[in-house]
């Protein structure tokens, strides 16, 4: 019996161009194209560069609505205190009972975005935050704030693992990087940036006119993607597998390799707004081996908005298996070190939100809550740095390490870019928890708050791509994996930080927070050394999943 492919490791670079059959970049004609596009114009690597633009756009709006909407009225905190009598940590409590649920509920979301498309799954879900978005407004007890966020986490759900599929939908593996980084750092900035005018708000009208203003916005955000937002899944499962290009032998013959042919061909270039060949100029894909022509004809606009049209009979999969199935691969070495490095991310963020408005509005610093919020500027520079790292540059690095490696890409090649959170962690830990114990001034609070930011984007983006480059073929569940051991290990550290600060004290708790922070950062390494190795020992149980879903096995 031949031996399984190790999954990920693919032939990502060939300077030679001895690999033939393959589509590659337009640009840079040495890189091959992860995943190989289909030949029908319907498939999202195929669409021309305004299309994915649009596309990029409304999932990118679907984020930040959601973020404003859960999280605004942060920098009020104290004022919710005063007028509610709930107490602020109870109000920090409900953050971590809404990661909690925000994590589970993707049992049930990502299945259904899986089998029946993304765009139903998003128009669902900011409709049903905005309705959890005005109901905190009438808040009055600490029972209804948990209520609240219970199902503020259930309605956010896809904010958390879907958008990343819609990336990797859009974008081939050696770009993705880039995009993935633009929608991690709305999900952190847009939170950190929200609560700059909210604190402003709050002082003004009152706490409650946060939770109505972000409402309006979300609507109007629901507006712009039902009439914009098109579906991004593809099913596409007779294109050559990326494991069996070049790995090994430096060829793969795609001639008995069939593509679904429609009876009509669409020869129209310049109306899809497709170069030559048949593919964008946005994505820069050509196939400098394989002549194919694109073939199908093009859904119209209209069909493009239903809400099923990604919905395909040929996939062997439904909801609950999509489920168990994110649960069998918590097995996976991958799976639980991306959970473990993503959970820390989020306790981290959790730790920002639990602990910056306590120590700013108390002695010796007495800031007002607009203050509160426009010190959140220094979180967003440091994601801004992060987004950078975890994004653009651990694509470059991925495909220098490719160079170096044969060409053959390794998903641990993206995780040396860890190097620098090593460094800034510590830093930003001990000058913002140690700096606020000892009352420093505040501008050194706020240049500690920027380091320690900037390792939150990192975790997230670099974790989640190391998913979608091990386990294409199952990253929608796998990313539920990962979001499963992240929000479970959140909702700890929400529901404990202020009674662990009380207990150890501002300066004694950031030390151990740099500690454990270290010991992740530092499991790295563990990956870099045993991760391929990792990777074959599960390629059987990989393999069988993604042919009980009627996927490709090439």
């Amino acid at each position: 019996m031949a031996e399984l492919p190790v999954p990920g490791t693919v032939q990502q670079v060939d300077d030679s161009h001895f690999t033939s059959g393959i589509r590659r970049d337009a640009r840079r004609t040495d890189i091959i194209l992860i995943p190989q596009p289909s030949d029908h114009p319907d498939d999202p690597l195929n669409w021309s560069k305004w299309r994915k633009r649009v596309s990029d756009l409304g999932h990118n709006v679907y984020t930040f609505g959601v973020v404003i909407m859960v999280s605004s009225y942060t920098p009020a905190n104290l004022k919710i205190q005063a007028a509610t009598g709930i107490p602020v940590a109870d109000i920090n409590t409900g953050v971590g009972i809404y990661f909690l649920f925000i994590g589970y509920s993707n049992l049930i979301w990502q299945p259904l975005a899986i089998n029946y498309g993304r765009r139903p799954v998003l128009l669902a879900s900011i409709l049903l935050v905005i309705v959890q978005a005005l109901w905190q407004a009438y808040c009055t007890t600490t029972g209804e704030w948990y209520a609240n966020r219970a199902l503020m986490g259930i309605s956010a759900g896809p904010v958390e693992t879907l958008l990343e599929l819609v990336v990797a939908d859009l974008h081939f593996s050696h770009e993705r990087g880039a995009w993935l980084s633009v929608y991690v750092w709305i999900l952190f900035s847009g939170s950190f940036l929200s609560c700059i005018p909210a604190g402003f708000v709050a002082d003004a009208l009152g706490w409650q006119w946060i939770e109505y203003i972000v409402c309006i916005i979300g609507a109007a955000f629901f507006v712009w993607l039902f009439f914009t937002f098109e579906e991004t899944a593809f099913y596409r499962p007779d294109v050559v597998s990326a494991e069996t290009i070049g790995v090994g032998n430096g060829k793969v013959d795609t001639d008995d390799v069939e593509t679904p042919r429609a009876e009509a061909k669409y020869t129209d270039e310049k109306r899809l707004g497709e170069t030559p060949m048949g593919h964008n100029s946005d994505a820069g894909t050509t196939a400098l081996d394989r002549a194919s022509d694109i073939v199908g004809t093009p859904k119209p606009y209209w069909r493009r908005l239903s809400i099923l049209s990604g919905y395909d009979r040929r996939r062997k999969s439904n909801v609950w298996r999509n489920a168990y199935i994110s649960i069998a691969i918590l097995r996976f070495p991958a799976i639980l070190y991306s959970g473990l490095l993503v959970a820390m991310s989020l306790s981290w963020y959790n730790v920002v939100n639990g602990t910056l408005p306590t120590i700013l509005g108390k002695e010796p610093y007495n800031f007002s809550a607009n203050i509160i919020g426009v010190f959140y500027v220094a979180g967003i520079i440091g994601v801004t740095f992060g987004s950078y790292f975890g994004g653009a540059l651990s694509d470059r690095v991925a495909i220098y390490m490719a160079r170096r490696n044969g060409g053959v890409f390794e998903p641990e090649h993206r995780l040396w870019i860890f190097l620098i959170a090593l460094i800034v962690h510590p830093l930003g830990c001990l000058l913002f928890g140690v700096g606020a114990a000892h009352h420093i001034h505040w501008v050194g609070l706020a240049f500690g708050l920027g380091f320690f930011c900037v390792t939150l984007p990192m975790g997230s983006s670099v974790a989640y791509n190391y998913i979608l480059d091990s386990y294409k073929e199952v990253a929608g569940e796998g990313l539920v994996s990962v979001v499963l051991i992240r929000n479970t290990i959140g909702f700890g550290f929400a529901y404990a930080i202020l009674p662990m600060i009380d207990a150890l004290g501002v300066q004694d708790a950031f030390i151990l927070l740099t500690f454990l922070g270290l010991f992740v950062w530092c499991l790295t390494f563990v990956m870099l050394i045993f991760g391929k190795r990792f990777r074959k020992w599960t390629a059987r149980a990989y393999w069988e999943l993604v042919e009980e879903q009627g996927l490709r096995v090439h």
